[in-house]
């Protein structure tokens, strides 16, 4: 009985200590920010995958860029013509593979390969899209995914570019749902910047890809997403119909991220400030005990 009491008495002893607690609050800080120099370092690592990307498409000349467009145009007519508004309709399938089969299909947009990149000043976004939505590659990015049209724009068209709703080390498209009706987003493929406005916001069910459908005469492209956050029961669409793309366009599509630039902090480190608060909180309860 008294080694037993012994025990309890040091064990107390050590959880009641300033080491102790300290080396639990050192703890707690370095869980609470895990995500946070995590979300930094791959944001890096996107921004580099991009500026290699870029440098690519700066090696080449523009009767190969104008080529590449050309085959796209042309594979998402038929595309259409075969399969019509329906996104998983069997002439769609049916048709890519036979175009592989024939060598027809655009060879730059192969599979798992970095194609473009979307960027969306309002969440401060910027994310490369890559072709397929494997796991693999929705870790890294964006995923494109077929047989949606390829984005390169065009009337009769609605590219479908998806990420995950957020990664413990990726945010991607964490922030997707604060976009509203007319806020700007752009697809840079190419070298050719496409604008595109938003006009259609819904919460989907997963299986509802009626709603992915292309509309007749229209060039749109559809952000998809998980929702909600953390639960992923549901999808997130957020359409935009294609605008005619100007530099000012696009500083004003900026200077809507910066006048929105304390409610997006706040949202996007709400975790973090919360976290912060309650170490210091702690560390003053702490210290108050030290003095007693």
């Amino acid at each position: 009985m008294k080694a037993k009491n012994s025990f309890k008495n040091r064990l107390d002893n050590i959880l009641r200590s300033r080491k102790f607690l300290i080396a639990m609050l050192i703890l707690g800080l370095l869980i609470l920010i895990y995500p946070l120099i995590s979300n930094l370092y791959y944001n890096i690592k996107q921004e580099n995958h991009i500026n290699e990307y870029d440098k690519l498409i700066e090696g080449m000349n523009e009767a190969e860029i104008k080529k590449i467009f050309e085959s796209a145009y042309e594979f998402n007519s038929e595309l259409y013509y075969r399969g019509g508004k329906d996104i998983l309709s069997e002439p769609k399938f049916s048709y890519i593979e036979e175009s592989k089969r024939d060598n027809t299909y655009p060879e730059y947009f192969d599979n798992d390969k970095l194609i473009a990149r979307v960027e969306i000043p309002k969440i401060k976004t910027k994310i490369p899209i890559y072709v397929g939505v494997e796991e693999d590659i929705l870790k890294r990015g964006c995923g494109f995914m077929l047989p949606s049209t390829l984005p390169v724009g065009g009337y009769d068209t609605n590219s479908v570019i998806t990420a995950h709703r957020g990664l413990p080390e990726n945010r991607l498209f964490r922030d997707l749902d604060q976009l509203k009706n007319e806020d700007i987003f752009f697809i840079k493929i190419l070298g050719k910047t496409l604008a595109y406005k938003v006009n259609k916001k819904e919460i989907i069910k997963p299986t509802d890809f009626s709603k992915l459908s292309i509309e007749d005469g229209e060039d749109e492209v559809t952000l998809l997403t998980c929702h909600p956050y953390t639960i992923n029961s549901h999808r997130l669409i957020v359409k935009g119909h294609r605008v005619e793309y100007n530099e000012e366009i696009e500083k004003e599509a900026k200077k809507q991220k910066d006048d929105n630039f304390w409610q997006l902090f706040f949202a996007k480190y709400k975790e973090y400030i919360y976290g912060i608060l309650i170490f210091l909180i702690i560390s003053g309860i702490v210290k108050i005990k030290e003095k007693k």
